[in-house]
C-alpha cells in the first residue's frame, strides 16, 4: 500500500550508481519513514541540482524499505529513468506524483458510473428521533433509532 509523510525530503550522503537499489541518508530522517512491511511503499523523487541549488533531473522511485540510514529503492517509476549518477547532496523527497492523480480520477470515475447502489436505501431516521445534544441520531445496543416514546 502507498504510505504518505508530509514534507519529508533528505539529501542523499553518498553518490548513487544508475544501478544502485540502496541510497544513503541520516538515519534520523529515514526513521521518519514508518509503516514499511510487506507490499507498503512511499513515492519519492530523486532531484539533482546545479550550482544554484535548482533542480534539474528528477527521478520516481519507490522506498520500499528502510534499515538504519539505508533506504531500499526501487528505481526509474513512472517512466522516468535513472542517471548514470545521482551525486551526493541531491535531495530525495516524497511527493505526490501525476500517476496517483490518475489512480485517484480513475476510481472516482469509476464510482460516478456505477450510478446508485441496487436495492432499498437506509431507512429514513423518523421525525420522532432522539438526538444528543450534537443533534446526532440515538440508537440501541442493536443499532435501532431511539424515538420518543421508547
Amino acid at each position: 500500500m502507498q504510505r504518505f509523510i508530509n514534507n519529508w525530503s533528505a539529501p542523499l550522503l553518498e553518490a548513487l550508481p544508475a544501478g544502485a537499489q540502496q541510497c544513503q541518508i541520516s538515519p534520523a530522517m529515514a526513521g521518519m519513514l514508518d509503516g514499511l512491511g510487506a507490499g507498503d511503499h512511499y513515492v519519492a523523487t530523486l532531484a539533482r541540482q546545479d550550482s544554484t541549488g535548482r533542480e534539474v533531473a528528477w527521478e520516481i522511485v519507490n522506498i520500499v524499505g528502510r534499515a538504519g540510514g539505508v533506504l531500499t529503492l526501487e528505481r526509474e517509476q513512472e517512466n522516468t529513468l535513472a542517471p548514470s549518477v545521482t551525486p551526493p547532496g541531491s535531495t530525495i523527497s516524497v511527493r505526490l506524483t501525476a500517476a496517483l492523480f490518475d489512480s485517484l480520477l480513475h476510481r472516482i470515475a469509476i464510482l460516478e458510473t456505477a450510478g446508485p447502489p441496487e436495492g432499498p436505501g437506509p431507512d429514513p431516521i423518523p421525525e420522532n428521533a432522539l438526538t444528543d445534544a450534537d443533534g446526532l441520531v440515538l440508537t440501541g445496543a442493536e443499532g435501532d433509532i431511539l424515538t420518543a416514546g421508547d
